[in-house]
């Protein structure tokens, strides 16, 4: 996939994971591994992340998004 695309949707993911399960910058940077500044700058200012940087953001912001529709759908045996 084209970078650029995958640009687009990674930010709406960090978008519907900001507005619903993560209050801070600094907590959704935790969770995806990078500095809160990389991820402002990402996010907030346009900057495109180096490609290293990108993948990482990319991998786990998909492995997050992964875990929180596991977690939406958990349903407890008991």
């Amino acid at each position: 996939m084209i970078k650029e695309i995958k640009i687009i949707k990674i930010k709406k993911d960090i978008d519907f994971l900001m507005e619903n399960y993560f209050s801070t910058i600094s907590g959704m940077a935790r969770a995806i591994g990078i500095t809160p500044k990389v991820l402002r700058d990402f996010v907030v200012l346009g900057k495109t992340p180096h490609d290293k940087t990108f993948d990482v953001i990319y991998n786990n912001v998909k492995y997050l998004m992964k875990q929180v529709k596991d977690a939406e759908e958990y349903q407890p045996n008991g």
